[in-house]
């Protein structure tokens, strides 16, 4: 995933939030599988690292807005892993209490 297709998939989820609230969270979840971030130039890892550490807050907000949080353990996975990939990394945008 370049860093346009995943502003682009950023712009088009957040497009989706209001009205369809599933497809946001699939493109969220895509955006944050990807492993583009190792095969990704170093001039453009800490793009896409913010690009990732975006999806993730933004389907935080999701789930919040949406209260079914608790409905969704494999989301809290998803959660879980990117956090840990993100402090493997050690971004500092990224501050888990």
């Amino acid at each position: 995933m370049s860093i346009e297709s995943a502003s682009k998939l950023l712009e088009e989820a957040q497009a989706a939030k209001e009205k369809n609230p599933r497809k946001a969270e699939e493109i969220y979840r895509r955006i944050l599988e990807t492993s583009a971030q190792a095969q990704a130039p170093p001039s453009e890892r800490e793009q896409i690292l913010r690009d990732q550490e975006t999806a993730l807050l933004k389907l935080g907000e999701l789930f919040r807005d949406q209260k079914y949080v608790l409905f969704f353990t494999p989301s809290l996975l998803v959660f879980s892993s990117c956090v840990q990939r993100l402090e493997r990394l050690g971004s500092s945008h990224c501050h888990v209490t």
